[in-house]
């Protein structure tokens, strides 16, 4: 077989010389070339199957002359580059393979029989022998050569782009790599027939060029660390430095690299310049976040977010640092806070907001963080410088807050928000709510102010109550808000009872009556207030109950008449609308008779109690409408007093509403008395929760038990633990509950 390959060699010579110069080469020649080598092939071939020889031997013999060829023009480039250096040598290599690759592919198709005939012998194997013999010849004779030079030269492009001492053109640096990747790796025999990888592929580029790149970053970056902090040290800067190196390599592995060394890359500059230097880093969030630098809080975010448990250190600090600017900002204001809904509700949204636009739009929202903001708005919204009296901490004064604040914003003014201003104030209150511990505390102040709210017709909007009801629902169940809905309904059910009977009665039209009929179960209960009605008003009351009762079989109507409202018109000089209570109403309808009574006299003729009397006489007074013969005792005039109607009583207003001054009270009163039996109603709370779980689960252990009261109940309010083993004990007591004989831990329920 030798023989007859010496015989063709200088045709075969030709035509090499033809590919390896990049002579024109026409249809004709080309036709020819490649007819010579299939006869070669067929002729030899099948003359090697008769006589028994290994044909895959006498391939790799025929082919010998050819790379010793290939061999003597891959060196003449060789000599040229050990003439080159840096970017030249990078250039002049570049531009040669790009040459040789093109020689490669027109040899591979003019000798491809080659190729067909080893495929044959050789199932499996899909590799051309022609092209990777030129891929091996440009190895062995080139670049394991110049390995050294030919990456050094690479290396330093790459480290002359770092320092920025010189532009460089990647394109040099890209097209090397590429060359890397299609030069050819010996793999253990068991892969030779297989197809390779990726991974397989790149292999020569990771062992001869990916390794060194990483080794020279890893010093490279270790260098630039260590002179910034003694040079400089300010963390702003370090920051922008580090993720402005990160960017850079991110981009150079996109431009001139391969994908793979991407995230070795990426490692290396972590754990050189973030994982080393964390404590350097960290130490300076707090000191960003008191010159409430968003910038560089959001770059720390981003630096630190690269590593693994990077946050939670930054999670720490920010939710100390939130209930510190909340403590801080409440107490800055806690005087004025004290009594002023408007600022404590004001100040805890400032907080809130601050922190919260912080999260979003510098730590992209990280559900971890916003859980820091929730801790840290629990621990000041429900426990501050307002809440606190001494020492002793204010069960209801936070609750109490929000609720006015709330009867602020749904009363009527002169400064009443528009209808997104409404909605938003809505919002920002059922955020401060979710964070509220004392959530019944809440539901017993506002649904006293709510009810008053009603009765007196103050409420600026329908919309804007049933709005805020249905927030409350969504946040705390239907449970917690079902009186308010009853409550609201009973408002709208009377003014159409009203319209009713107004349309249908044929009483005295000179009395404007409304009716609001509240129900019993879900309004508070009204003390008992005897009264005499005048004549018109009684006719009238007693004409609608008649009406109602002819709807309503079986119900019975008691008149609150402290709640009840009227408007009394009077001429003193000129001509006032005063509105009143129905008790004030009687008392100064009296005056039409005469103008002047005594104390007692007044309560016969009224038939109030001794103490209602002299309280509602006593408003009248305080407003001047009335005068007296001594002085007031405690806003109450004494039982002994003679009142006078005052004729000299003048008001720049002409409508005067009188009816506020008895219902006056101090707020924190009125908040003590709201919670007065709350430890007594949590109590039933608890034991009906208890009840509830066991009688589903039947079986329960006591941490268990504990843990899921304190998960259903939290919604309401911050169960304490000592409240719930105390209902415990109670409902095995009642014999609800029993301990198990086998665990004493073991709670059963009873049927």
């Amino acid at each position: 077989m030798r023989d007859e390959l010496v015989a063709v060699w200088p045709q075969f010579e030709e035509a090499l010389e033809l590919i390896f110069q990049r002579s024109p080469m026409n249809m004709k020649t080309y036709m020819q070339y490649t007819t010579m080598i299939y006869r070669y092939c067929t002729e030899t071939y099948q003359l090697g199957f008769r006589a028994g020889d290994n044909v895959m031997d006498r391939v790799q013999e025929d082919l010998i002359s050819v790379r010793e060829f290939i061999a003597v023009k891959v060196d003449v480039v060789t000599k040229n580059c050990q003439k080159s250096d840096g970017q030249d040598l990078l250039k002049y290599l570049n531009n040669e393979w790009e040459l040789f690759e093109i020689s490669s592919s027109l040899f591979d198709a003019v000798f491809g029989n080659f190729n067909r005939h080893s495929i044959e012998v050789n199932t499996g194997k899909t590799d051309s022998l022609t092209r990777n013999l030129c891929m091996e010849v440009w190895k062995e004779n080139l670049f394991d050569v110049l390995e050294e030079k030919i990456i050094g030269a690479a290396l330093h492009l790459i480290h002359q782009e770092r320092t920025g001492t010189s532009m460089i053109n990647n394109r040099d640096i890209s097209d090397f790599v590429v060359c890397l990747k299609k030069l050819p790796v010996k793999f253990p025999e068991s892969d030779i027939k297989k197809d390779k990888t990726e991974d397989q592929k790149l292999k020569f580029y990771k062992e001869s060029f990916e390794s060194l790149f990483l080794k020279t970053t890893e010093e490279f970056y270790k260098k630039e660390v260590e002179d910034f902090m003694k040079n400089n040290g300010d963390v702003k800067d370090y920051m922008k430095n580090v993720e402005m190196r990160l960017t850079e390599e991110d981009v150079r592995v996109q431009l001139v690299l391969f994908g793979c060394t991407r995230r070795p890359l990426l490692d290396c500059l972590e754990k050189i310049m973030i994982i080393d230097q964390i404590d350097f880093i960290q130490s300076h969030f707090g000191q960003l976040l008191d010159e409430k630098s968003d910038e560089d809080l959001s770059r720390m975010f981003r630096l630190c977010s690269r590593i693994r448990d990077g946050l939670v250190f930054l999670r720490t600090v920010l939710e100390s640092h939130v209930v510190k600017e909340g403590l801080g900002t409440l107490e800055r204001v806690a005087e004025e806070a004290f009594n002023d809904p408007k600022i404590y509700v004001s100040k805890l949204l400032e907080v809130h907001g601050r922190y919260s636009s912080l999260i979003r739009a510098s730590f992209f929202t990280d559900s971890t963080f916003l859980k820091a903001l929730d801790n840290a708005a629990i621990n000041f919204i429900n426990k501050n410088a307002v809440t606190m009296n001494g020492r002793q901490h204010s069960t209801f004064k936070s609750a109490e807050l929000i609720a006015r604040y709330c009867d602020l914003q749904f009363r009527k003014n002169t400064k009443m928000p528009d209808e997104i201003e409404m909605e938003k104030m809505q919002k920002q209150v059922i955020i401060i709510l979710r964070y509220l511990e004392d959530k019944d505390v809440f539901l017993k102040i506002y649904t006293r102010i709510f009810s008053k709210r009603l009765i007196n017709e103050l409420s600026a909007s329908d919309e804007a109550e049933t709005s805020f009801i249905a927030k409350l629902t969504a946040l705390c169940g239907y449970e917690y808000t079902s009186r308010l809905s009853k409550m609201f309904q009973d408002i709208q059910v009377s003014r159409d009872l009203s319209m009713e009977f107004k349309e249908k009665s044929s009483t005295n039209n000179s009395i404007d009556f409304n009716a609001q009929i509240l129900s019993s179960g879900s309004w508070s209960r009204f003390p008992e207030f005897s009264l005499m009605l005048p004549q018109p008003l009684y006719s009238t009351i007693g004409a609608f109950i008649m009406y109602y009762n002819s709807k309503h079989n079986g119900r019975r109507l008691t008149w609150a008449y402290p709640q009840s409202r009227g408007e009394v018109t009077a001429f003193m000089g000129k001509k006032y609308v005063f509105t009143v209570t129905t008790p004030q109403m009687c008392a100064l309808l009296l005056f039409n008779n005469r103008t002047s009574y005594s104390v007692y006299s007044i309560k016969e003729a009224t038939e109030m109690s001794k103490d209602h009397t002299l309280t509602i006489i006593g408003s009248l007074v305080k407003t001047h409408v009335l005068k007296s013969n001594k002085e007031l005792v405690k806003d109450a005039v004494p039982f002994d007093a003679t009142i006078t109607l005052n004729a000299a009583y003048t008001n720049k207003k002409v409508r005067v509403d009188l009816s506020r001054m008895p219902m006056k009270a101090n707020s924190e009163k009125v908040a003590e008395e709201s919670t007065h039996l709350l430890d007594l109603e949590r109590k039933h709370v608890v034991e009906a929760c208890i009840v509830r779980i066991m009688k589903m689960r039947k079986q329960m252990m006591h941490q268990d038990l504990v843990s899921e009261v304190v998960t259903q109940l939290t919604s309401r309010f911050q169960p304490k633990v000592g409240l719930i083993k105390k209902s415990i004990g109670t409902l095995i007591e009642k014999e609800y509950l029993k301990r198990s004989d086998k665990k004493y831990d073991l709670y059963e329920y009873l049927v």
